[in-house]
Parts: structure tokens; C-alpha cells; sequence
């Protein structure tokens, strides 16, 4: 199973819920997806930071505040929210 398979099973193909509407059904699964989508990318620049600070952290010529830096990027970025 893929990871739209995944989505789709757990939350894509879930009923409406008792009065609502198509249209009101649509949005809330479709936000669902954007906000999944929004989750995906902010993980995966969190991810890219750190990997990049391991990478780095042997290099004599990168100073430890650069990668703390680093660090503190991907913990933003894994604290933000939608606006």
C-alpha cells in the first residue's frame, strides 16, 4: 500500500459526517489533504537541516555555532503551523 493508498483508507474515503453536505465533505477532506501536504514538506526541510548538521559536525572548518544553528532551523521548522 502507498502512501495515498495509506491516506485514502485511513481518512480520503471516510463518509460524510451526519449533516453534511458534498461540498462541505469535499473542503474538510480536502483541507485534511493540504494539511498533510504542508506537514510532508516542513518534515522533510527538518530533516534536510539535520542531516546536514551530521554531515558537518566533523568538519573542522564549520564552527559549533553554525551548527547549532542548524539545529535550531529544523527545530523551527518542525514548530511551525499553518497560517
Amino acid at each position: 500500500m502507498n502512501d495515498f493508498e495509506t491516506w485514502w483508507h485511513l481518512e480520503g474515503s471516510t463518509p460524510p459526517l451526519p449533516g453534511e453536505d458534498g461540498e462541505e465533505h469535499c473542503k474538510r477532506m480536502c483541507q485534511i489533504a493540504w494539511s498533510n501536504g504542508a506537514f510532508k514538506e516542513r518534515d522533510e526541510c527538518a530533516k534536510l537541516c539535520e542531516s546536514m548538521t551530521l554531515e558537518w559536525k566533523d568538519q573542522p572548518s564549520i564552527a559549533q555555532a553554525e551548527l547549532a544553528t542548524m539545529l535550531d532551523c529544523a527545530l523551527s521548522i518542525r514548530n511551525r503551523s499553518e497560517s
